[in-house]
């Protein structure tokens, strides 16, 4: 059966069948709380300021009592703290049913159980302060098979929605306003996270993250990020739209990133990653960035147009490693920092195919392969670089690995085709017609000059 036909259905049967029409002395400014709930059932106004917290916990928790959804109709309450129970199912209009958090602690939360679906329902935190212990303004944890569908998260002084140890599916939803990150997934059980807008947010977009690098199973698919700032002195996050931290497979597909003070897709020490068909636009640092320790990555077919870095698998303390890059289009990378050597369209360290790409309109090199003596066991090939100043950077320090570049077409790169680095410096002239002797680790073959 149709979903829509299903709720239209079940929304009808509730207000023919189950709700009394108000009475005379409710006054034309109330309205009965509607849902699957039993005649007689005491009102809730909603064309007033009064607070409903009590009235409806009561409700929730007597709708799951009984067994039956629990609808709201349009209009504004105003409650705090409210224990939404396993096994409830709220219905709002959607757009038009307001929850409007009064202060005290946070608005919503769940804890435990299996089955919570919320559609429809406008989560207001009016931008009050939360409780010293609460991060989130909607907070739940240890819930199998959430629904949370066609909402809004809106005005959060903290984080927007928190996820602890949770599965199901957070769609068509819209997140904004949060000081800090709009959705947190901690210890994820497969969670899907599909089909939302999450925007102007202080410190982040979505964060997903664990304790203890482990499987997650987290999925963000089709939604839309834009706007992320990285206000100082809000915690978590980093400007980044997407930040994956210690979470290994989590898929991150066909997402439109744009406007984020750092990067559109951050990957700390987290392995097996899929970063595929994304649109990484306007980003403050790098668009997609694997670093870390970060294993394993699958970096393909994504567009980036406008960053500081287009696309760089690399690190700090420890690089990331083993990746495969592939069919990314990367252009307009403008300078950054001094230690970038100007943009860079992708950058590798170890271990990894950079396989038809094409790097267009870079304000320094194009392709980088190494940083220092971290270059090891890399292919480059089949790569096109238009307008870079340089068009390959390769690491020619003491200790680097093995390294082939091939059938590369470059053209209009006025420093050089290919040349070696010592960290960010160019060292030597163009290396298309070195002597293969002198750098014995390095095998250039069919590169092509325009």
């Amino acid at each position: 059966m149709d979903r829509r036909a299903f709720l239209y259905g079940t929304i009808a049967s509730i207000g023919t069948a189950l709700i009394p029409a108000p009475s005379r002395a409710e006054g034309d400014g109330a309205l009965g709380l509607r849902g699957a709930l039993g005649p007689g059932d005491p009102g809730i106004a909603v064309a007033s300021e009064a607070d409903q917290s009590t009235r409806l916990q009561k409700a929730a928790d007597k709708a799951v009592a009984e067994g039956r959804p629990l609808f709201l109709p349009p209009g504004r309450f105003a409650v705090s703290n409210l224990l939404l129970p396993a096994g409830l199912t709220l219905i709002g209009v959607p757009g038009q049913t307001r929850l409007v958090y009064t202060g005290g602690g946070r608005l919503a939360s769940a804890r435990g159980g299996r089955g919570l679906s919320i559609d429809g329902v406008i989560f207001d935190g009016a931008n009050r302060g939360l409780g010293d212990d609460t991060t989130g303004l909607i907070d739940f944890s240890e819930i199998d098979d959430l629904s949370f569908s066609r909402c809004e998260v809106i005005g959060s002084a903290s984080h927007g929605l928190t996820l602890s140890r949770v599965s199901g599916r957070l769609w068509q939803s819209r997140i904004t306003g949060a000081r800090a990150v709009g959705i947190v997934a901690t210890e994820g059980r497969g969670l899907d996270i599909a089909d939302n807008l999450i925007a102007d947010c202080g410190s982040g977009g979505v964060l997903v993250q664990r304790w203890t690098a482990a499987s997650d199973g987290t999925a963000l698919s089709r939604n839309r990020i834009e706007r992320i700032k990285a206000l100082a002195g809000v915690t978590g996050g980093h400007g980044h739209g997407i930040e994956v931290f210690q979470a290994r497979g989590v898929a991150i597909e066909m997402n439109r990133i744009s406007g984020c003070a750092g990067a559109a897709v951050a990957i700390a020490a987290a392995a097996d990653a899929q970063v595929t068909g994304n649109q990484c636009l306007g980003s403050g640092g790098a668009a997609i960035r694997a670093s870390d320790a970060a294993e394993g990555a699958m970096i393909a077919n994504n567009v980036i147009d406008g960053a500081t870095t287009g696309l760089a698998v690399t690190g700090l303390a420890v690089a990331a490693r083993l990746a495969a890059i592939t069919g990314n289009m990367v252009r307009n990378i403008a300078a950054g920092e001094p230690a970038l050597a100007g943009g860079v369209g992708i950058h590798v360290d170890a271990d990894a195919a950079v396989t038809g790409n094409v790097v267009e309109s870079t304000a320094g090199v194009g392709l980088r392969l190494g940083w220092g003596a971290s270059l090891r066991n890399v292919v480059a090939s089949a790569n096109i670089i238009r307008n870079a100043t340089t068009g390959i950077g390769v690491s020619v320090v003491e200790g680097v690995g093995r390294t082939v570049v091939t059938a590369n077409l470059i053209s209009a790169a006025p420093s050089g085709g290919i040349r070696g680095m010592r960290y960010a410096d160019f060292v030597t002239e163009d290396l298309t017609a070195a002597d293969p002797a002198t750098f014995p680790g390095l095998v250039l073959e069919k590169n092509q000059m325009g």
